[in-house]
């Protein structure tokens, strides 16, 4: 016969922990599919302060997702002025997931600050 050992109370409080906080995320998992509207993309840009390096000044973007669905390849354009002629540069993220925020430097080869900057989405993909 094989020598069954009992469990001790460190084992026992183990096992009780994992197994509620598995029922809570399945829970929660369960109540967003439930309950929460699925929205689409919504994607808002949010431009920083440039910062100036050895050869090029650095603009950090931001941008938020506040729908529900994930956004895939999300492709942003930005624009240092309002003519054809002026400074773009142009940033792409691989997965912006719903109700979440990605950041993202782009790179222009004058002072964007003190221009007109604007930023537009160019286009993305809903798996």
């Amino acid at each position: 016969m094989a020598n069954k050992e009992e469990r001790n109370w460190l084992e026992w409080t183990v096992t009780i922990i994992s197994s509620i906080l598995v029922l809570m995320v399945l829970s929660f998992l369960v109540y967003q599919l439930i309950f929460q509207e699925q929205a689409p993309p919504d994607i808002q840009v949010v431009l920083g302060e440039s910062r100036e390096f050895d050869n090029y000044y650095a603009l950090p973007v931001e941008a938020k997702n506040l729908g529900t669905e994930t956004a895939q390849k999300v492709r942003i354009e930005i624009s240092a002025g309002s003519s054809p002629e002026d400074e773009k540069a142009y940033i792409e993220f691989d997965f912006l997931p719903g109700n979440s925020t990605v950041k993202g430097w782009v790179g222009f080869s004058e002072e964007p600050n003190s221009k007109k900057l604007s930023s537009r989405i160019m286009g993305f993909v809903v798996p």
